[in-house]
């Protein structure tokens, strides 16, 4: 029941939670009943607009918050270009402001991925991927990074499964999982990607056996720029398992993770089928 006792009565914003969070704007409009007064509420359902702002406003401070570091370290770079240096030193230099250049690149476009999928914007195809072929084309890809730290890369896919995720997507979530595997799990240890059907749905694993996240951190992996402690100052830009959380459940998904120093480390994303979507 509401009340109107001003004149003329002010327009006001209402959030629901129950059963999911949903954002009104309110309207009262009053009106004789009989000799009395009455009044009326509309609502207008402001909900993806106002998710849109909130992740335009988090981007916007996500964004200058994370790239002023590399930001002053490419001017620590630049400045140290002016001095006397041979060719070899200027050269390390040049190479390492290209890395930091990258760095940001990335982080840019992960934040925009992060604002579409918030804002269910993404541009993305309905064509269905292949998990096979994608978990090989993704293998062929990270070889040489795993090859680097000595860590061996398996696979088990059977062929037909196929998710109701567009292919560039699906290879965000498997380039992220499998780069985190490889950044973290530490060198010499193994990484292995499986992929079953469920019911209406296809799991994707990937698992290292390095076990390398303390259970306090556990909870909070796919946060936006949380890292364990030992990784801030490594590389990555701290979004990609948020990406792939976001993704997973814009369609109907899910992600969680598992991690003890006995079984390794487990990440789990699972994804609708074509047939379950229809």
């Amino acid at each position: 029941m509401v009340f109107v006792r001003t004149t003329p009565p002010r327009p006001f914003d209402v959030t629901v939670y129950e059963p999911e969070r949903r954002r009104f704007h309110a309207h009262v409009r009053s009106y004789a009943d009989h000799g009395s007064r009455s009044c009326a509420v509309v609502l207008a359902d402001e909900s993806a607009e106002a998710d849109y702002r909130d992740a335009r406003r988090l981007f916007s401070a996500g964004v200058s918050h994370e790239l002023r570091t590399p930001l002053q370290r490419i001017l620590g770079l630049v400045e140290t270009l002016g001095l006397d240096l041979p060719d070899e030193g200027r050269a390390e230099i040049i190479a390492q402001a290209r890395l930091e250049v990258d760095g940001m690149r990335r982080l840019i476009e992960d934040m925009i991925m992060l604002v579409q999928l918030e804002s269910h914007r993404f541009d993305g195809s309905s064509e269905p991927t292949d998990m096979a072929e994608a978990v090989a084309a993704c293998l062929r890809r990270h070889a040489d990074a795993a090859a680097e730290s000595s860590m061996p890369l398996h696979s088990q896919a059977n062929r037909g499964l196929v998710v109701a995720v567009p292919p560039r997507l699906v290879e965000a979530v498997l380039d992220n999982l499998v780069e985190n595997a490889i950044r973290h799990a530490g060198e010499g240890e193994s990484i292995e990607v499986r992929v079953r059907g469920l019911s209406g749905a296809v799991e994707l694993v990937v698992h290292d056996s390095g076990g390398r996240i303390p259970p306090d951190h556990l909870g909070r992996v796919f946060e936006r720029f949380h890292r364990v402690e030992d990784a801030r100052s490594g590389p990555g830009t701290g979004l990609g398992l948020a990406i792939v959380k976001h993704i997973a459940e814009e369609y109907g998904g899910r992600a969680t993770a598992e991690s003890s120093p006995t079984s390794g480390t487990t990440m789990r994303v699972v994804l609708p089928a074509p047939a379950a979507v229809r």
